[in-house]
């Protein structure tokens, strides 16, 4: 990954995404320690709105125009929130991105557990209804690439503590600023394909790309590096997905030292 310097000094768009992410799940950050003394654990949840970051919460949305669910999920937010922190590196980034005339648009930060367990086991029922034949641990394992699972969640045990539920992982993408369009990123919003890993445009011959393919790589490519100019770090199978201060985040900051600790456990509404 480039240094922050030296993606400032380019067009974002022409910078290529690190093909990574080979072998990776959700899985993979649960070793990681939570320093929960540190400042920023104390940090409270805000309202992205009064941060001045635009969005909506996909998984609270009653128009049916939120697939593949179709429908609000019972136990999710109507608004978006997210740690102090995150919220004014998000602020940064929109700064960021000014000059090509766009923002973060963000579809989920705060997660409930039980909004968390309402979409694993809708994602475990699509990875078994696609995997027949496949064993119980085969089906858990590739759901995992695209979702944390919940069950087992303990307070007292940072291993069961999925990312979102600290209010340390958003989910994001870009529209215009002018006309509130979102931009083409190449393929839909929780699709466990592997259409969504992040470089997935990035990996194939350029003979083979079309238009609109080269519009979804400039996309990505201008979310992800105006994110990680800010300290964010992308979950590599998810081009939407961002944490800072979570395990991941710590899992997958490869500008820092070893074994970077993460700042944020479980928070909590009210």
């Amino acid at each position: 990954m480039l240094q922050n310097n030296a993606v400032r000094s380019h067009d974002y768009r022409e910078i290529g995404i690190p093909v990574i992410g080979k072998g990776w799940t959700t899985r993979n950050y649960r070793h990681i320690l939570v320093d929960l003394n540190r400042r920023e654990a104390r940090e409270k949840l805000i309202n992205l709105s009064d941060a001045g970051i635009s969005g909506e919460n996909y998984y609270h949305r009653h128009d049916g125009l939120n697939p593949p669910y179709y429908r609000p999920l019972a136990a999710s937010v109507s608004a978006i929130f997210c740690r102090e922190t995150v919220a004014r590196k998000l602020v940064e980034v929109n700064r960021r991105l000014t000059r090509y005339g766009v923002e973060v648009f963000v579809l989920d930060g705060y997660r409930p557990l039980a909004c968390q367990l309402e979409i694993w086991n809708y994602v475990l029922g699509q990875v078994r209804m696609h995997n027949l034949g496949r064993s119980e641990d085969d089906i858990v394992s590739i759901a995992t690439e695209y979702c944390s699972d919940p069950r087992g969640f303990d307070l007292g045990d940072s291993s069961t503590w999925p990312t979102h539920i600290t209010g340390g992982a958003v989910d994001l993408t870009l529209r215009r600023i002018y006309s509130g369009e979102l931009l083409f990123m190449g393929g839909t919003f929780d699709d466990p394909s592997p259409i969504s890993h992040t470089s997935f445009f990035e990996s194939r011959p350029e003979a083979s790309l079309t238009t609109s393919d080269i519009d979804a790589l400039r996309n990505r490519r201008l979310l992800y590096w105006a994110m990680a100019a800010s300290d964010f770090v992308n979950y590599p199978l998810e081009w939407w997905h961002f944490d800072w201060g979570t395990q991941m985040w710590a899992a997958l900051n490869f500008r820092s030292e070893l074994n970077r600790s993460a700042v944020y456990g479980p928070a909590g509404l009210g």
